[in-house]
């Protein structure tokens, strides 16, 4: 018989502020019924292991898949598997990079299974899973886990251009369109 279970695989940012809310969406679709394969390292899978160790009591049908983040490959100190980890803003170019060679052990991962995920839902981060997704022909949905209120100011700052104006790196900002406590 034919499994019809939906399958899906999450890939969040290796950023708590990422993390988290991708590990509740992971637990919150399982709820539901969905299969779940969560793609972490294994530094992150440590960082979060009580919460991993909690699903699996759980009994959900969540799965926590370690891949091995190439630190050494670009100059990162072995273990900054995470953005707070990083012990200066100077790794994190080098951080993203190592990013995108997940690419490959993904893409491996997800051939190698009896049948493909019926979804992806990666961070919007992780720009380099559209083209994993693509060739295997597999549906991608963009996850932006920020506050409504982050976008929000996000948004009104670029259409009134507020950083065109911005001469110091010290300059006081106002977010036109929001609240502002002067």
């Amino acid at each position: 018989m034919k499994d019809v279970t939906p399958h899906f695989v999450l890939v969040p940012l290796a950023a708590q502020g990422h993390m988290i809310p991708m590990v509740d969406m992971a637990r919150l679709l399982a709820e539901r019924g969905v299969r779940v394969t969560l793609i972490t390292t294994p530094v992150n899978a440590a960082r979060i292991r009580t919460i991993i160790d909690r699903v699996k009591r759980s009994n959900l049908p969540v799965e926590f898949v370690e891949l091995r983040f190439p630190c050494a490959e670009f100059g990162l100190p072995e273990g900054s598997e995470n953005i707070d980890l990083l012990s200066s803003p100077v790794y994190y170019k080098a951080f993203f990079d190592a990013m995108k060679l997940l690419k490959e052990p993904l893409e491996a991962l997800l051939r190698s299974q009896h049948r493909r995920p019926d979804c992806m839902i990666a961070d919007m981060c992780n720009g380099w899973t559209k083209g994993v997704a693509r060739r295997l022909g597999i549906p991608r949905l963009v996850f932006h886990g920020p506050s409504c209120f982050y976008i929000l100011c996000a948004y009104n700052m670029a259409q009134h251009r507020v950083y065109d104006r911005v001469t110091t790196s010290s300059s006081p900002l106002s977010c036109p369109m929001c609240l502002s406590r002067s």
